[in-house]
């Protein structure tokens, strides 16, 4: 017999501004692999929420009307043994909040000045048990082993070793400054690589470019 269950990975997005849960919603029905299944806008509600549709992963801003927070919901969530992946979209980018949220279970914390790009990773990222906090939350983290970088990562790798500037990296790819810069200080802070020689070494090394 068929299943109505939706294919994909299942996310809730808990944020207390209609605006921003619209805003994430629009984004999502962009990316392939994920199906938006709820939404919420206090703790009370996004813990009655998640545990009704029981989502894979859940798309959590920090600062929520009283009574509680974010916070709240990722210490109840733990409580309970809810297993899905944690991703905590916030205005603040201190490392005290980040590393707080890091600590009672949130796989990512992501910036909420965030591009596409951005998003999607930290969702793939979460769904394979990796951390992912943006580039100018100042955190120390790192993942376990080798560096991964997404394909558009290592094009945008290829472009600086190659000399492009991110004007020219926009237009050859057919992305946005604002995406360029966004995969830029990803790469400086994945990779902890922070000049154009570094970067070019590690594209050589990679195989990325010619030598």
């Amino acid at each position: 017999m068929p299943s109505d269950r939706p294919v994909g990975h299942r996310i809730v997005v808990v944020d207390d501004q209609l605006i921003a849960r619209a805003g994430i919603a629009a984004l999502l029905a962009e990316m392939p692999g994920v199906v938006l299944v709820g939404q919420a806008d206090t703790p009370e509600t996004a813990l009655e929420v998640i545990a009704e549709r029981k989502p894979d992963a859940i798309l959590l801003d920090l600062q929520l009307r009283q009574p509680g927070d974010g916070l709240e919901v990722l210490r109840r969530l733990k409580a309970r043994g809810d297993t899905c992946a944690v991703i905590v979209l916030s205005a603040s980018t201190d490392a005290e909040s980040a590393e707080q949220a890091l600590r009672m279970g949130a796989v990512a914390y992501v910036s909420k000045d965030f591009v596409i790009d951005e998003l999607a990773y930290a969702l793939r990222s979460a769904m394979a048990g990796r951390r992912h906090v943006s580039a100018n939350v100042a955190v120390r983290h790192a993942d376990p082993g080798a560096v991964e970088l997404s394909p558009r990562q290592a094009e945008v790798l290829a472009g600086i070793a190659r000399g492009r500037s991110n004007k020219e990296l926009a237009r050859e790819l057919g992305i946005t400054l604002k995406t360029v810069a966004y995969h830029r200080a990803e790469l400086i802070r994945r990779l902890d690589l922070h000049d154009v020689a570094s970067l070019t070494r590690h594209a050589l090394a990679r195989g990325l470019v010619g030598r």
